[in-house]
């Protein structure tokens, strides 16, 4: 969870998170007025999704992507 706001690039996050073993999605959850253009930029880079805090009850449903995507990824691995 988060702002949103960074004063750099995602990008060094993202070159560690290419060289992963296992690339886990990377969810966000915004609050407030954060920016979310940039968790927008990162959910895509890492095949995730946003979910806006405002909205009624955000986890349920981030909880539910995140579930998904796990479950994918370890019938891909298998």
């Amino acid at each position: 969870m988060t702002d949103g706001r960074t004063d750099g690039s995602a990008e060094p996050f993202l070159a560690q998170w290419r060289q992963a073993p296992m690339r886990v999605p990377v969810f966000g959850i915004t609050f407030g007025d954060a920016d979310k253009s940039q968790l927008d930029s990162l959910a895509k880079a890492t095949s995730a999704r946003v979910f806006d805090a405002a909205a009624t009850s955000p986890v349920p449903s981030a909880r539910r992507a995140a579930i998904t995507k796990a479950d994918d990824a370890r019938l891909v691995r298998q």
